[in-house]
């Protein structure tokens, strides 16, 4: 059996996108909060593609899905951890 190019191509395309997106969130979390935050976004982060994908991301916009949804839960949790310290 042949292995199917075009099929390959994609997954490698989605895993590509996947990974520089996720690597740019995370970049991004632990400049702006700290390494334990950028720890649990990462876990977010994969949660979220694992629930609201059946299979790997095709576009951009996609991804972007996942990351806005994270950084939506990031940003609440950071906000309730000062509004408790208040």
């Amino acid at each position: 059996m042949e292995p199917n190019n075009d099929c390959d191509g994609k997954i490698n395309f989605a895993i590509a996108l996947a990974e520089r997106e996720l690597r740019a969130f995370i970049t991004a979390v632990s400049r702006g909060y700290g390494t334990e935050q950028a720890r649990i976004a990462a876990d977010d982060w994969l949660s979220h593609l694992l629930v609201h994908t059946r299979s790997m991301p095709d576009s951009g916009a996609a991804v972007r899905e996942i990351t806005l949804a994270t950084a939506a839960q990031l940003a609440s949790r950071v906000v309730g951890v000062a509004a408790r310290a208040c």
